[in-house]
């Protein structure tokens, strides 16, 4: 008898074993794609951030150098496109580093979240393997936990909004380009 359940153990240990080596391989290769994603959001708001920054003062000095040589009607001209697109550059760098603050959280619970679904794909592969091993197994050790979905639900709004907020942030930076734009165009009429 010993003989015969020899051969089944065999098999089966090594199934569970090549099952834990592609869950450890798939969880690596997960956790750094997704941190490569983050990585790269945060990147790009960061440059969006400084780029903005670097308008205002680029902005700043110019107006004040504008604002020495010009005639008061230019200056009345020019005033509001240029407060209305300073505003819209403030305001987009704020999105920008709350869209930077709340992508940090996703990094962490994005992270769990795909780590938490990649375990329970493999568990559920695992199972089968010792199922069709011969293996009989109670299904409270095995089933799912259900923390996935929840992290899957939080992870999903977290992304949500990264995107709404990462979109704000773009559209207010061209915005207020366009106004500076305006702003030059009126200077160049007067002239």
């Amino acid at each position: 008898m010993a003989d015969e359940e020899e051969p089944v153990t065999i098999p089966l240990v090594d199934s569970v074993k090549e099952q834990v080596d592609k869950l450890h391989s798939t969880v690596e290769g997960l956790d750094a794609f997704v941190s490569r994603v983050f990585e790269s959001h945060q990147a790009y708001y960061e440059k969006l951030t400084l780029l903005n920054g670097a308008t205002l003062t680029l902005l700043f000095s110019a107006m004040g150098l504008l604002a020495k040589g010009s005639s008061p009607v230019i200056k009345a001209q020019i005033a509001s496109p240029v407060f209305a697109g300073c505003w819209m550059l403030v305001v987009s760098i704020i999105i920008c580093i709350l869209h930077n603050y709340i992508n940090l959280y996703y990094l962490f619970h994005g992270n769990a979240s795909v780590i938490a679904f990649s375990i329970n794909s493999r568990r559920h592969r695992a199972r089968i393997a010792l199922i069709r091993a011969g293996a009989s197994l109670d299904d409270g050790d095995w089933a799912d936990s259900g923390k996935s979905a929840i992290h899957s639900k939080g992870t999903s709004l977290t992304e949500r909004l990264c995107w709404i907020l990462g979109i704000l942030a773009q559209a207010l930076t061209i915005s207020a380009y366009v106004e500076f734009l305006r702003a030059l165009h009126r200077i160049f009429l007067t002239v």
